[in-house]
């Protein structure tokens, strides 16, 4: 019986796949006092905001990594314009307004339009400021 359970596991097991040997990954660092949201598009060059808020956020002097689910030249080539564009917005504003009203405001505190040559060059970090 115990053999039959050996097997069945192994067999559950093998069926996952294995796990990817490594993660494509950038870091967006936040440099500022203040805690931001940020958000990341694939539309470039479409500057629209989403209609719901970025629920990612990054305290003050702090970074987070960003993963790609391949090599970050090959993904940002298969976009459009081979940009990737990176918002940040102030969190304490859209708090204060609303994420209804940061839209339509554009209360953007930094737009960043970046090609894969941009991370690369940036040392795979994108910065606010």
């Amino acid at each position: 019986m115990k053999k039959h359970l050996v097997l069945i596991f192994a067999g559950i097991l093998s069926s996952c796949g294995a796990p990817p040997d490594f993660v494509y990954r950038i870091f967006i660092e936040n440099n500022s006092d203040r805690k931001i949201i940020y958000w990341v598009s694939e539309n470039y060059p479409d500057t629209a905001l989403p209609p719901q808020n970025p629920k990612y956020f990054i305290e003050r002097h702090k970074s987070m990594p960003y993963d790609f689910p391949e090599k970050v030249e090959s993904y940002i080539a298969k976009l459009p314009g081979q940009r990737i564009q990176f918002y940040f917005f102030d969190w304490d504003s859209v708090e204060k307004y609303g994420w209804d009203t940061i839209r339509a405001r554009y209360d953007i505190l930094e737009r960043k339009d970046l090609s894969a040559a941009n991370i690369n060059d940036m040392g795979n970090k994108v910065k606010y400021p």
